[in-house]
């Protein structure tokens, strides 16, 4: 094949092929004098196997074939055991295509304060094909180790509880049906990314607040990073250093940002930083990540009462407008009539949100 033929007769020689994907192909060809190979994949034997064909040569014959391996990286091994010539006439497989890795960020509208059993007003059974999504890979924080996505393990407020990424993943991977998706989540209710110790005209209930740290501060400016960027930051590495070490390529495909309730109803100074909070933001996890056109899809602030809900949404729409790789999520119109309350989407509104932000992904992702 190609002019590449490779062959020995000398029992106990063999021939090692590495590679990364779900297939592989060993062909020979078959001769009069031919011998036998045992083919090792993984290191477990696959059989014994003849070249031999008594009448004339045959290239290319198809000697061994699998499908469907576990993703990573692989082995085969084709050992000559007894008899005459043998040979490798093809190897071939098929590529394991990256995995795109979306990460899902942001407040307790990321987290998911739902229930699902509340679906469509609690008239019809959640969507088995939503509740359980076996073909998205989904990061165990607690685990620290890749699971699938599904109700219950998804980081919801309760096991009955989910954010955005049911729906997301849900749509994504239809629009994407030959990537495989792969969703890192971390998200912490009434979180913000000012700080608390650079403000003080907190409106009266919150006279005095204190978020010890407990924050999404880039390290800009010299300023050490808030609480929560660094988790953020320390479970993205960990995700992405368990695909490289099963031999998986990626690629961090955008970031899913649902946050800005916390600036909107506690501070007004903090409603009005907030273009600067969140493009430093943006721009430290782009650093990071060494990717400098990341793209962010930004959900917009709620329509709940929030003290300066509007000087938010003028921020988050001005930094969309300015950054080509950034879009606003429209989620004003969500319903939030669930038992999370006024400040949070319910089941339906949930999974437009995650039904939105994958329609706003794949505008900026293909």
């Amino acid at each position: 094949y190609g002019q590449n033929l490779t062959s020995t007769t000398n029992n106990g020689d063999s021939a090692i092929f590495d590679f990364s994907g779900k297939s592989i192909v060993y062909a020979a060809s078959l001769v009069p004098n031919g011998g036998t190979v045992e083919v090792v994949l993984d290191g477990r034997s696959q059989g014994t196997f003849s070249l031999a064909y008594p009448y004339k040569q045959i290239p290319q014959h198809i000697i061994f074939e699998k499908h469907d391996l576990a993703p990573g990286k692989h082995r085969l091994k084709i050992v000559k055991k007894s008899g005459g010539s043998v040979n490798v006439d093809v190897l071939g497989h098929v590529e394991e295509r990256a995995v795109k890795v979306f990460i899902l960020a942001g407040q307790s509208n990321a987290v998911g304060y739902n229930d699902y059993r509340q679906y469509q007003g609690g008239k019809s059974a959640f969507p088995k094909a939503l509740a359980n999504q076996p073909d998205v890979l989904f990061w165990s924080a607690k685990d620290k180790a890749w699971t699938t996505l599904r109700m219950g393990a998804s980081d919801g407020f309760t096991h009955h509880a989910f954010g955005p990424e049911i729906g997301f993943a849900h749509d994504i991977a239809r629009c994407l049906p030959n990537e495989q998706i792969a969703i890192v989540k971390f998200a912490v209710g009434g979180s913000g990314i000012a700080r608390s110790r650079d403000y003080s005209d907190y409106i009266p209930q919150l006279k005095g607040f204190d978020d010890k740290g407990g924050n999404w501060h880039p390290p800009v400016k010299g300023q050490t990073a808030g609480a929560h960027y660094q988790q953020l930051t320390n479970l993205v590495n960990n995700a992405l250093a368990a695909l490289t070490h099963d031999g998986r390529e990626y690629e961090v495909s955008a970031c899913l940002w649902m946050q800005g309730e916390h600036e909107a109803g506690i501070s007004l100074q903090m409603a009005n930083d907030y273009t600067m909070l969140l493009k430093d933001l943006m721009t430290s996890i782009r650093l990071g990540l060494e990717s400098p056109k990341l793209p962010f899809i930004i959900g917009e602030v709620n329509s709940h009462t929030w003290a300066y809900g509007d000087s938010v949404h003028k921020a988050q729409a001005n930094v969309c407008s300015e950054d080509e790789n950034a879009v606003l999520v429209k989620t004003t119109d969500l319903s939030r009539k669930g038992s999370g309350g006024a400040s949070h989407f319910d089941a339906d509104g949930m999974l437009i949100l995650g039904s939105r932000f994958a329609k706003a992904a794949v505008s900026l992702v293909e």
